[in-house]
């Protein structure tokens, strides 16, 4: 157990400042090691006690209300989450090889994360290599395995608002890093491409952006991501499960929610279920993106500016 609120204090300001173990030493009057066994001590309660009030599995309600939300804030529709990943630079692990050495020249492990329109995750896989690359990493996690079989309680494909035609499916936007599957989409290629994929990237960025929002919100907030963690790798995964629930914690409690009104939508699309019944994932995920991409150029999808940024 804590032995004292004083100690408390000294771990919490070690994961919201990134200061060193030095530093809490000479202001808490702590031995560093002793430091270290609170600070992994800490987290491991955070995480144990802040998991189920703010990031507890989302059930079908959730993903519902989830994706009313991006539809409310971004004008996307069944939208169920922003995928992405970040790396966190590290000190090299020993006898470590290369395994955590990344593209960028640097030691890391990865965070990949879905957030919802209010920059809060969902779903986190921590501690991958940073070697890997995002489509590896998420194909072999857990949160990906769930994905692909289906554990997710993702409420059953419905149309768009507007549409007499065949249910379309709640997705999760990724970018080109990621693979495509049933259920994520990600933008086309960039080259040589029309105006209307232009559009269709246009519309997914502007609502993946909350991933990218909530990954800089959590690393400002806390600012032990902010430089090189130099921690024990298990350690370190002890502070990233603790960051994450507090990141959850700080954005309920100091966000003021907006009421969401459903905003009209369109489209459906009668050629997904053959794709999905001969188990084509990629096919069934480009089929997808296509009645999206025909959506957003209706009159019912288009937002007054798109054509300008597209």
């Amino acid at each position: 157990m804590l032995t004292s609120p004083m100690d408390q204090l000294s771990s919490v300001r070690f994961l919201a400042t990134g200061n060193s173990y030095a530093s809490q030493h000479s202001q808490f009057l702590i031995g560093r090691s002793t430091i270290g066994g609170i600070v992994r001590e800490t987290c491991d309660v955070l995480w144990q006690c802040l998991v189920p009030l703010v990031m507890a599995p989302p059930c079908h309600q959730d993903w519902l209300d989830v994706a009313e939300g991006f539809m409310n804030a971004a004008q996307f529709p069944n939208c169920i989450g922003a995928l992405d990943g970040k790396h966190i630079r590290v000190l090299k692990p020993p006898n470590s090889g290369s395994q955590y050495f990344n593209y960028r020249q640097f030691f890391s492990v990865v965070l990949h994360a879905v957030a919802d329109s209010n920059c809060r995750f969902l779903l986190v896989d921590i501690g991958a290599f940073g070697s890997a690359a995002d489509a590896r990493i998420f194909s072999t996690s857990r949160m990906g395995r769930q994905m692909r079989e289906q554990q997710l309680s993702i409420p059953a494909p419905q149309a768009l608002p507007g549409s007499s035609g065949t249910a379309d499916p709640f997705v999760f936007l990724a970018d080109e890093a990621f693979g495509l599957s049933n259920n994520v989409i990600r933008p086309f290629a960039r080259r040589n491409i029309d105006t209307r994929r232009q559009v269709f990237n246009y519309r997914l960025i502007r609502a993946r952006r909350h991933v990218e929002c909530a990954f800089g919100i959590f690393a400002n907030r806390w600012q032990v991501f902010l430089s090189r963690i130099q921690l024990a790798s298990e350690n370190v995964s002890a502070v990233f499960r603790a960051c994450v629930v507090l990141h959850n914690f700080c954005r309920r409690h100091d966000t003021v929610l907006n009421v969401l009104h459903p905003l009209p939508t369109v489209l459906g699309g009668e050629v997904l279920e053959e794709a999905v019944q001969h188990g084509r994932p990629v096919q069934f995920a480009i089929l997808v993106g296509d009645l999206f991409m025909k959506y957003f150029l209706s009159p019912q999808g288009a937002l007054p500016w798109q054509l300008k940024y597209a």
